[in-house]
């Protein structure tokens, strides 16, 4: 039997069930679809009309209202060939007149030193260029390639007055769900790991007493920042993320203010990059841990990264020596880790290990519960 997720209240179209029970659930129920239009006109505050193919328009300037200042531009959340992104407006003729100049030695060699452009593998790897034309051009990719590889990256859409979900704050995220979720794939596989916050800038309303106008103005509800490491998490994240901010929009209303939301005007990502927490070769222990006393065991592997799988072996040399009625060999020595070293499966597990990998080391290994501790 299916399920009906369509809310015959305001006619939004829930992706689930399990969403469509919690949209007839919400705190403030969402508003008939056949109610009038609101009898005090609202101000013309974003005069973009609603696409025809779209669900959202394209802006390739920097929004209105930038929650921070973000390393590079703003990246339009619905774009699809960001490669445009950070043009200039005369890029063309630009483009041509540089191609058509002569490109000095000083100037590859200046371009050559910056540090984004020296530390980049891929441009390394690339054949040397024989003309000024090849150069120009791999110039201008470098460009494109690391605009989205920064430490930090905003993308952000502007809602077009008339977009059908505008007056919903919950079934706006939701139409727009699919679409963050693949940013936030994209830029995981850019960074290794992100550090992102959801934004939305709502246009609000608060009746005045007696016979005065209303007032309208935009607010920005925010989500603390979350992070993550694993695609599988994306969703669950987005979920989360956008819900603070319905719930804040709906407390806003609760607590007697006198704003009323009216619509989505602007939503942004943030996102930035995050390093997790990741595994190395051999360390020599701080000398506040290294005491006998502790019984902390740190495997000697000087010769490659796999200090993780050294781990896994010690704990079971460990355990058999118990089982023997033994006293537990040199478990620093990498030579009697050796006949465990594959007791454990590692398919698919990188080393040096993240915190990505142990926890899909403990996935293919379920008899395993491993905790990370920081000193």
């Amino acid at each position: 039997m299916v399920k009906n997720t369509t809310c015959n209240r305001c006619g939004s179209k829930l992706s689930s069930y399990q969403k469509y029970q919690q949209h007839l659930n919400r705190t403030n129920p969402c508003r008939p679809k056949n109610l009038p239009e609101n009898l005090v006109p609202i101000p013309s505050q974003n005069p973009t009309p609603a696409p025809e193919g779209d669900l959202i328009s394209f802006n390739e300037n920097p929004p209105t209202h930038q929650p921070r200042e973000a390393s590079v531009p703003a990246v339009d959340l619905l774009t699809d060939d960001i490669s445009n992104i950070g043009a200039e407006p005369s890029s063309n003729t630009q483009g041509e007149q540089k191609k058509k100049s002569i490109l000095t030695i000083d100037e590859i060699i200046k371009w050559l030193s910056k540090p984004e452009i020296k530390n980049n593998k891929k441009i390394r790897s690339k054949p040397i260029p024989k003309t000024d034309e090849e150069w120009f051009d791999l110039m201008e990719k470098s460009e494109v390639e690391n605009f989205n590889e920064g430490e930090v990256c905003d993308y952000y859409a502007f809602v077009p007055k008339g977009y059908f979900a505008e007056g919903e704050p919950l079934a706006f995220f939701e139409s727009i769900e699919g679409k963050i979720s693949n940013v936030y794939k994209k830029e995981l596989v850019l960074k290794g790991g992100l550090k992102v916050r959801i934004v939305l800038f709502a246009y609000m309303k608060k009746i005045m007493p007696e016979d005065q106008e209303p007032i309208y103005k935009t607010f920005p509800f925010k989500r603390e920042t979350m992070e993550i490491i694993r695609e599988d998490r994306i969703n669950a994240c987005i979920e989360k993320g956008y819900n603070a901010v319905v719930d804040q929009i709906e407390d806003e209303a609760l607590q007697e203010s006198g704003w009323s939301f009216i619509r989505a005007e602007e939503v942004f990502l943030e996102i930035s990059a995050f390093r997790p927490l990741r595994g190395s070769s051999y360390l020599p222990l701080p000398e506040a841990l290294n005491k006998p006393q502790l019984g902390l065991i740190n495997p000697q592997n000087k010769e490659d990264n796999e200090c993780f799988r050294w781990c896994i072996s010690a704990y079971h040399t460990r355990e058999e020596a118990i089982k023997a009625n033994r006293k537990p060999p040199h478990l620093n020595e990498i030579r009697r880790l050796r006949r465990n070293a594959n007791i454990a499966n590692y398919n698919g597990i990188k080393f040096p290990a993240t915190l990505h990998d142990i926890d899909k080391f403990m996935e293919i290994n379920p008899n395993y519960a491993i905790n990370i501790f920081r000193p």
